[in-house]
């Protein structure tokens, strides 16, 4: 417990309490599969899937789907009106960690319907082997 308490930086119960606080604020996000959204996909299912890695890195390949949009993650709170809020929306990033901290940011702003693809564009190199790793 000493170890938690200053990594930390908690000093007492009311601190404790504050940690509790912010955990509950953060919503989970769903991940999804590189298989799912495969499915997806190819069904034609009503979603929009969010890139939101850096300009530059689209250079390295992109998931090709009609329901793709381009908002990187720094624009994404000027841009999150471009989204519908009650229509599914997927994001991903090079490995799923950036696309994980927009999607709860997108579940903040009320957004109800909304996953990240679990391993990112990396993962997809199972489907697109035009993907270069970086």
């Amino acid at each position: 417990m000493n170890f938690f308490k200053k990594l930390f930086g908690i000093k007492d119960k009311e601190d404790i309490n504050k940690v509790h606080e912010v955990m509950k604020e953060t919503p989970n996000v769903k991940e999804i599969s590189v298989d799912d959204l495969k499915k997806k996909i190819d069904n034609k299912e009503d979603f929009t899937l969010v890139d939101v890695r850096t300009e530059s890195e689209l250079n390295y390949g992109k998931i090709k789907c009609k329901q793709f949009k381009f908002i990187p993650m720094q624009e994404i709170e000027s841009r999150e009106k471009e989204l519908d809020k009650n229509k599914e929306v997927i994001t991903y990033c090079r490995t799923g960690h950036r696309s994980h901290s927009v999607a709860q940011d997108l579940m903040k702003h009320g957004f109800k319907k909304v996953s990240t693809v679990k391993d990112g564009l990396m993962a997809w190199r199972k489907y697109d082997k035009s993907i270069e790793p970086y």
